[in-house]
């Protein structure tokens, strides 16, 4: 019997409990599936189109969005001076703190 697929929807189907039966546990009669849908084949996928040129407003909002865009510069210097060329490290093998240069 094949695993219940609980996220697909399928049921367990239980017997109901009668009276005077020393049975403690409901038992299952079945699983209620949920029908698959037929997977499609990778080798009868279709070919694309030709692909027609972009909208006027599709190519209107893109280049409005390339005008928008800003560069940034940003001032790198005196980092060195300010960058500390030690710095404490664990190492692996000895678990103890080490100072390494960067």
């Amino acid at each position: 019997m094949a695993p219940v697929k609980f996220w697909l929807g399928e049921k367990l189907e239980y017997d109901m409990y009668r009276p005077g039966s020393n049975r403690q546990v409901p038992e299952i009669i079945g699983v209620r599936r949920v029908p698959e849908a037929p997977a499609a084949s990778l080798a009868h996928r279709r070919k694309r189109g030709q692909s027609k040129g972009r909208s006027k407003s599709r190519r209107l909002e893109s280049e409005d969005v390339q005008s928008r865009q800003v560069s940034v510069v940003r001032d790198e210097s005196g980092w060195e001076e300010e960058t500390v060329p030690v710095g404490t490290v664990l190492n692996y093998e000895t678990s103890d703190e080490v100072e390494k240069r960067a």
